[in-house]
């Protein structure tokens, strides 16, 4: 059975750091099967919780997360997480207690890809 992915939604952020640049991909997409069923699970939900001030990566189906980045607005790497284990519901819960209020974008590598969100942390 043919999958089609549909993007619904793009917004690219170039940062121009000491003559080059950095950019960052912000999408959501979701996949329809040919029988009309739609996709939901393949792009792990990116969020944060500001009461509980943890970023949360909760993906439905494996996707075998290697890596995750925290970077600042000017580009700068701020954290980074490896070897990350999901709890059996597949959530991945990360505490960012000690950040400034501010806005940050998220990398978030895994086997099937690299999917990025800009985060907004307002204490």
């Amino acid at each position: 059975m043919k999958t089609l992915t549909y993007l619904c939604y793009c917004a690219i952020l170039s940062i121009p750091l000491k003559g080059k640049s950095l950019s960052f991909m912000d999408a959501t997409k979701a996949d329809f099967r040919a029988v009309g069923q739609l996709q939901t699970n393949t792009v792990p939900k990116i969020s944060y919780i500001s009461s509980s001030q943890q970023l949360q990566i909760e993906s439905r189906r494996t996707h075998g997360i290697k890596e995750i980045r925290l970077y600042s607005i000017l580009g700068q790497k701020v954290k980074q997480w490896n070897n990350i284990q999901p709890d059996a519901s597949g959530l991945v819960s990360l505490s960012l207690a000690n950040m400034s209020k501010g806005t940050y974008l998220v990398s978030v590598k895994t086997e099937t890809g690299n999917y990025n969100k800009r985060l907004i942390i307002g204490k």
